[in-house]
């Protein structure tokens, strides 16, 4: 299998017979059929044959048709290409949205685990320390028991009385 890209056909001219039969494909001008039907006998076959059907009202009006009916193909599909896009996109945030909300409400919901109990063991803490400075116990003694500063025991003493 070759592929032969059409826009770079004259940048690199050749005497052959591919060469003749690529720029009878990428003709579009008179005089250019013209010189390529000097080229090949064939080639002249195919340029008589095209001017041929050219001239028919008939073949020009089915060759309108089809083109017309490609361009129409062409525009639904990228028309139901772009839509697919967009559905895909929409689809997308949508779900990248569910997912962020979910995720969120997770670390939400670990996030207020971890202060609760944060906040219920310094509950408990201030409770044990509130009962030990009640029973007598030293300042220090709390503190080492219960995991409070000196400072915090201070200003539980100082709400005590």
């Amino acid at each position: 299998m070759h592929i032969f890209e059409l826009r770079k056909l004259y940048l690199k001219p050749e005497n052959t017979l591919r060469y003749f039969w690529l720029c009878f494909i990428n003709a579009t001008e008179r005089e250019e059929f013209e010189m390529l039907k000097e080229k090949d006998p064939e080639i002249k076959k195919a340029v008589l044959l095209l001017e041929e059907l050219s001239e028919d009202e008939e073949t020009r009006r089915i060759a309108f048709i089809r083109d017309m009916a490609m361009r129409d193909e062409y525009d639904r599909y990228m028309t139901a290409k772009r839509i697919g896009k967009e559905e895909g996109f929409k689809e997308g945030e949508t779900k990248g949205r569910e997912e962020g909300f979910y995720e969120g409400e997770v670390k939400g919901i670990i996030t207020g685990i971890q202060k609760g109990k944060e906040e219920g063991m310094l509950e408990g803490q201030l409770e044990t320390a509130i009962r030990m400075l009640k029973d007598g116990f030293s300042s220090e003694n709390v503190a080492k028991y219960t995991g409070l500063s000196l400072d915090e025991i201070n200003e539980v003493k100082e709400n005590l009385n």
